[in-house]
Order: structure tokens, then C-alpha cells, then sequence
């Protein structure tokens, strides 16, 4: 069971530092005319991919924004961004503290130490 769990979580917090990825390419694109804005879409994936253990498959689904231009042409939103990138700094924040409680609970386990 450790071994999924560690396998849920380490998905989760590369699928995060992808989404992350994503969104520091739209920043970077924020006074580029005509720039369309991207999401990487991956909880319902992951959660799927949990429930029928097939973790090692599961990826995200590069979204194109095809929603509000500004009047200089991009697409791109700070605020928009800014609150999808805290939103997945939290994400891979809590998968990075489970991953590292589960893995002192084996390593403790390992050793014959109680928690």
C-alpha cells in the first residue's frame, strides 16, 4: 500500500510541477499578440488513475484557452495565472509533505522504530 500511496503522491507532484511549467510559459507570453494561454488539466486523471491503479499512465491534458483577449491581442490574464499557480503551488505542497511523512513512516518502520 506505501508503494501506491508514494507512487499517487510522486504523481501528483510532477503533474504539478508540469501544470506549473504551463503557467510560467503564459507568464513569460503575457505581451505576446495573439498568445493563447494553456492549462494542464490532471486531477480528475490522477484521481481515476488511483482508483483503478494504473499510476504509472497517468498524464494531463494540455488545454487551450479560447476565452477574454485583451485589447493588445494576448489572452493571457495575470490574475488568472497568478491565482492557477498558487492553486497548484498548494497541490504540489501537500503531495510533497505526504510523501515525505510517508516515507519517515517507512524508513522508521525499516529501522524497528515506533511513530
Amino acid at each position: 500500500m506505501a508503494s501506491s500511496i508514494l507512487s499517487f503522491l510522486g504523481a501528483g507532484m510532477s503533474l504539478s510541477q508540469q501544470a506549473a511549467d504551463v503557467i510560467t510559459n503564459n507568464l513569460a507570453n503575457y505581451e505576446t499578440p495573439g498568445f493563447k494561454p494553456e492549462s494542464l488539466s490532471f486531477q480528475g486523471a490522477l484521481l481515476d488513475a488511483w482508483k483503478n491503479g494504473t499510476l504509472s499512465a497517468v498524464t494531463g491534458t494540455l488545454v487551450t484557452d479560447t476565452g477574454a483577449v485583451r485589447p493588445d491581442g494576448s489572452g493571457v490574464s495575470m490574475t488568472e495565472q497568478m491565482a492557477s499557480l498558487m492553486q497548484i503551488e498548494m497541490l504540489y505542497d501537500t503531495a510533497a509533505t505526504g510523501f515525505k511523512d510517508e516515507a519517515t513512516e517507512i524508513r522508521a518502520a525499516a529501522e524497528g522504530q515506533a511513530l
